[in-house]
Parts: C-alpha cells; sequence; structure tokens
C-alpha cells in the first residue's frame, strides 16, 4: 500500500513547523500528495482497444485519441485553479467521448469505449499501490451505473498520522461521461505543501480542466437541487453532509473570480434542463418546474440553520484560510450568485 516517501514526510512535518502549511494539517498535505499521484497518471492515461475497423494484421490495440478525462469539482477549484483555499477529498472526472478518428467495428460504440476505459482504472490504481477497499453491506467497489456513464471506486494508502476526523484515509474516484458546455484548459500543478511553501514543483502535472464559470454554475444547481430532493421529502436516508462545501466555494468565486460568472449564468438554464432529464422521477415538482424548487430550496436553505451548522462541523476544519470566511459572509455571496443564476432558467421546460 502506498506511503509517502521519507523525504516527503520530513518536508511536511519541518514547513507545518515553520507555520508554512498555514492551518492545514499535516494529513491532509499527505492526502493531496496521493491525489496529486493519482491526478497525473489520470493525465497520462492512454485507453488503447481493437474497436476500430482498419485494425491491421498483428495490430493488436490502437490508441483511442476521443476518450478525454476533464478534471472538475472542488479539487480542481483548489488544485488546478488555485482559487479556494480547502482540501477537497474526492477527483472528479468528466469522460468526454468525441468521435473516433476511424470507423469502429459493427455494435462497437460508445458504451464499449466507456468500458475499456472503467477496466483501465483498477490496473491504474494498482500500478500506483492504491489497493481498492474492500466494503460491508453489499457495497460494490468500483462502482457502475447508468450503462457505464458513471463509475466511482475507492482505493487506500497507508497513511504515516493518525487520522482526524474530518478527513477519509482513503482515495474516491468518480467519473461520468459528460461533454462540458464551456472550454476546457489545461493545467499545470503540483503537491499543495509545495505551493503553499511557494516552493518549485518538484513533480508537476497536468490534465485538462473544467473552467471556473462550468463549476460555479454546476456547484449552485448541485446545492439547490440537492437540499430539495431532501428537504421535499423524497431522499431516503442523510443528506449529504459536504454538500455545505458548494456555499464556501461559490462564495470564492464570486469573489476572486467575478468575470466567470457572466458565462456561468449563460449555460445555467441548459444545466438545470440537464439536470430535470436525468433525474426525472426523484422529485415530481422538479420535472415541471424546476426553477420553482430550486427557488424554495434557496429560501430554506437561508432560514433553516441545517447549512450553518454543517459549515461549522464539516467545512472549517479544511479551510486553510487564514482568514477563512463566515457562513453568513459566503452565504451572502452564494445567495446573490443563485439569485442570479435562477432569474435565468425561468423558461425551462
Amino acid at each position: 500500500m502506498r506511503t509517502i516517501s521519507i523525504e516527503q514526510k520530513q518536508a511536511l512535518e519541518d514547513l507545518s513547523a515553520q507555520g508554512l502549511l498555514k492551518n492545514l494539517p499535516v494529513q491532509t498535505a499527505e492526502k493531496d500528495i496521493h491525489i496529486t499521484e493519482l491526478l497525473r497518471a489520470l493525465g497520462d492515461l492512454r485507453v488503447e482497444h481493437d474497436f476500430f475497423s482498419d485494425m491491421k494484421r498483428g495490430e493488436k490495440a490502437r490508441h483511442d485519441t476521443g476518450i478525454q478525462l476533464v478534471f472538475a469539482g472542488g479539487t480542481c477549484l483548489s488544485k488546478a485553479h488555485g482559487l479556494i483555499n480547502r482540501m477537497s477529498e474526492d477527483v472528479d472526472i468528466k469522460v468526454l467521448l468525441t468521435p473516433p478518428e476511424k470507423p469502429f467495428t459493427k455494435g462497437r460504440g460508445d458504451h464499449a469505449r466507456l468500458k475499456r476505459l472503467h477496466a483501465e482504472l483498477p490496473k491504474l490504481l494498482e500500478a500506483l499501490d492504491f489497493p481498492l477497499l474492500q466494503y460491508g453491506d453489499g457495497i460494490r467497489n468500483p462502482h457502475i451505473r447508468d450503462a457505464h456513464r458513471y463509475y466511482v471506486v475507492g482505493a487506500g494508502y497507508a497513511s504515516s498520522y493518525d487520522q482526524i476526523p474530518s478527513l477519509r484515509p482513503e482515495l474516491k474516484l468518480e467519473l461520468i461521461e459528460r461533454k462540458p458546455l464551456l472550454p476546457l484548459e489545461r493545467l499545470q500543478f503540483g503537491y499543495l505543501y509545495e505551493k503553499l511553501a511557494r516552493l518549485p514543483f518538484s513533480a508537476p502535472a497536468t490534465i485538462d480542466c473544467i473552467s471556473i464559470a462550468e463549476t460555479a454554475a454546476e456547484k449552485v444547481l448541485s446545492l439547490l437541487r440537492r437540499c430539495a430532493w431532501k428537504w421535499d421529502g423524497h431522499q431516503r436516508g442523510e443528506m449529504d453532509a459536504a454538500l455545505v462545501r458548494h456555499v464556501y466555494d461559490v462564495g470564492l468565486i464570486a469573489q476572486r473570480s467575478p468575470n466567470s460568472l457572466k458565462a456561468a449564468r449563460s449555460i445555467f438554464p441548459q444545466l438545470v434542463a440537464n439536470d430535470r432529464d436525468e433525474f426525472r422521477g426523484q422529485h415530481p415538482e422538479f420535472d415541471t418546474a424546476p426553477a420553482n424548487v430550486l427557488r424554495r430550496a434557496l429560501h430554506t436553505a437561508k432560514a433553516n440553520g441545517e447549512l450553518a451548522a454543517r459549515y461549522e462541523e464539516r467545512l472549517r476544519p479544511l479551510v486553510y484560510d487564514e482568514l477563512a470566511p463566515s457562513f453568513e459572509t459566503s452565504f451572502e455571496l452564494f445567495e446573490a450568485v443563485a439569485e442570479d443564476f435562477l432569474s435565468a432558467c425561468e423558461d425551462v421546460r
């Protein structure tokens, strides 16, 4: 099972003692090293198969250049865009499929391409010495659904430190096949501890990334739709306590990248329509009047105090801002952005 090197462990402890990691616990910096290693490998991943109709005699497989992995979510905002100062634990990847350079044989299409991609991921994790975890209660790992459009896998690593409650001692990699609506950016980044200490990146990673604008629109929609699903009585079990991260993230986007909000607003109605179609039947009112449902969730979020409590319990321990914004400050910014986005989607049908 993978561990950080002796040199990395010494660097973390020395920099922490010198106060150069700000408020970042060494456990969090350690996990970020493993996340960076995984992202570097994903950026270099080549998916090969024999689906091409013009395969030559003796040619066993060929690189499919139309399978593109796109880094997304809060981890991308933090590591690649450098916009937020919180540890984001999960690696979110969008899979973008474009037509192949050469035709495939009959019966081979995007479903087969996704299956081949997903078959490569356990091999990649094993090569990195991140073993797949065994979960109880019949939970499958990896978990695949929606005809291989969705894939999530949990993998382990060996920590050199006692664990902290706010951090899961595992890696979670989630892929969803979905075409981004805005142009991508190819970005380079390194270990978080090197960034905080203003050190040159010793082993940079490069990968295609979702834009700040598209991330903002997705985060507003995700928080409001999933809160509405729970608060309107349609979700079984507990609401994801980590959802409050979207309040912090969108608040900082509004402060630090306000120019991205116009583009985010322009795609918000399409994202709402996509979610309505994808999750049809989960929330009957969302199927017919999504903007009304989202606006009601926004008003409830402001009044019921649940998100404020989660902000203190689940978000603050992962934030390494020296002057971390309060929930009130973050929510005020989130609310203004959400109201603006919602005003653009009254006609979603």
